[in-house]
């Protein structure tokens, strides 16, 4: 699979509310293609409507998952982009 058809699986389970498997597929395709914007704003999407829906910790969890999925570059880069 190519970053385009990890996008199209990643809509695809967010239309079907399956956010866990829409970032991860969301995820696949930013690791494809650093440059995939589209994918970058539906995982802040997603990860905004986690945030204001789930009474977790989130900014440290997402830390530890971005780090996890990506490796600490990366993950340092996607935590950027939720920084308030």
């Amino acid at each position: 699979m190519n970053e385009k058809d990890f996008f199209n699986s990643g809509k695809k389970c967010y239309e079907l509310k399956q956010y866990e498997k829409a970032v991860e597929h969301y995820c696949k395709a930013i690791e494809l293609d650093p440059n995939c914007e589209q994918a970058y704003d539906n995982f802040r999407e997603i990860y905004l409507y986690l945030c204001k829906y789930d009474d977790f910790e989130s900014n440290q969890r997402a830390e530890i998952e971005n780090d996890l999925i990506f490796g600490s570059q990366l993950g340092d880069e996607i935590a950027a982009l939720f920084e308030w």
